[in-house]
């Protein structure tokens, strides 16, 4: 078996332990849930909202972060376009029965190609003329608060939690419906 096919499995095992845990005990689940709140909550609008100023320091030695940045994207490209070996992933990947894969693949790498070509280009602009990476830079710190939208989001992963809690045993059954539905789709 692949590494693929027990990761799935484990995935699968997961959710039916989940599952037997809200159906047989949801008193241990809502305490689980609650031990999991208290422990994992993270001041995420604080990080959010800090403010990181890297500009003076990027300006100030343009020619060398200039430099750096299309030095490091022409060795990125390099690598991709001369020493990676294509037709091994593509054998491998096309041997593999999931046939989004090679789509992926060849998505992703585009992806790594164009930015690639940008960091050079954009590596070029910032050695010569840093001037004009102006109009993007005011356009890229524009202050967007937070604090609105992580209030909506704490409060909707509040109501989420509470339907769980409320109903626990609808939750195990759609939970071990769902690794049926894996189980159907890879092993079917």
């Amino acid at each position: 078996m692949s590494e693929l096919i027990y990761l799935w499995w484990i995935v699968i095992l997961v959710l039916i332990l989940v599952s037997a845990l809200s159906l047989c005990f949801p008193v241990l689940l809502i305490r689980l849930s609650r031990f999991s709140g208290k422990r994992f909550n993270l001041p995420a609008e604080n990080m959010l909202n800090t403010s990181i100023s890297i500009d003076k320091k990027l300006y100030r030695h343009h020619v060398l972060s200039g430099a750096l940045i299309s030095g490091l994207s022409a060795v990125a490209l390099y690598l991709l376009l001369f020493k990676l070996d294509l037709s091994r992933f593509s054998a491998q990947i096309s041997s593999n029965p999931f046939a989004w894969q090679m789509w992926l693949f060849e998505s992703v790498l585009t992806i790594a190609l164009l930015g690639g070509v940008i960091g050079c280009c954009a590596g070029l602009v910032m050695m010569l003329r840093p001037s004009l990476l102006r109009p993007l830079e005011f356009w890229g710190n524009r202050w967007i608060t937070t604090s609105k939208e992580m209030l909506e989001k704490d409060l909707s992963g509040d109501v989420i939690e509470r339907w769980v809690i409320q109903h626990t045993r609808l939750f195990g059954l759609s939970v071990l419906l769902a690794a049926g539905l894996i189980w159907v789709l890879v092993f079917g």
